[in-house]
């Protein structure tokens, strides 16, 4: 019975978007049905689509190519993208569409490389919390943010990242310092507890980081 109400509903146009919406997320409904959906322009529905484990190939296509920025910035979120698709929307001419792709783990490492060469603060925060980007990048991460809040913040997310080296927290605590002689110790203080507790910090670092504390 299931089955046949979503087949119904699909062929009626005039039914609400929340229906047509669950129907697109249905990991069974089928790809006559998510075909037909794809066609729609309601960013609502087409999230749903999104949402879908079981999208095809050639949706996803179609959606990287949607005019609806929004759209595109869904599916630079979504889990289920395959790389390729995301590798294109790093090319995105929308800046947050890029920086979505940044944030998803599924972002190949050399377009991470790539898109953070970008050099902007909002990268910068989502490249250091994402688990797929590569020491080799988070390193160049640090110092990209508009001011001491937002370098501070960028550290916060380095110091979380499972790909942090020792080195790059030596990197960390040479950042914080410089942040401990502007006087900015609001800020301060919390890094440095950060670098203390972290069981990478190499020993000598967590004995400075106690002395400026």
């Amino acid at each position: 019975m299931k089955r046949y109400i979503y087949s119904a509903i699909v062929n009626l146009g005039d039914e609400p978007r929340e229906v047509r919406y669950e129907v697109a997320k249905n990991p069974n409904t089928r790809l006559d049905e998510l075909s037909q959906l794809a066609q729609e322009t309601d960013p609502f529905v087409l999230g749903g689509l999104i949402s879908n484990p079981n999208l095809p190939r050639e949706i996803y296509e179609q959606l990287a190519n949607s005019r609806l920025s929004n759209v595109r910035y869904g599916l630079a979120n979504s889990l289920y993208t395959p790389s390729d698709i995301l590798e294109q929307l790093s090319l995105d001419e929308d800046w947050e569409v890029r920086v979505a792709v940044a944030d998803n783990p599924n972002t190949p490492s050399d377009v991470l490389f790539s898109l953070s060469r970008e050099g902007s603060a909002a990268m910068a925060f989502n490249l250091a919390r994402n688990p797929s980007t590569p020491s080799y990048i988070l390193g160049d991460l640090i110092g990209l943010g508009n001011d001491v809040e937002d370098n501070c913040y960028i550290c916060f997310e380095l110091l979380d990242n499972p790909n942090v080296t020792p080195e790059l927290i030596r990197k960390i605590a040479t950042f914080a310092n410089g942040v401990y002689l502007q006087n900015e110790t609001s800020m301060c203080r919390p890094l440095l507890n950060a670098i203390i507790d972290h069981p990478k910090t190499p020993a000598d670092i967590r004995e400075y980081a106690e002395a400026l504390r």
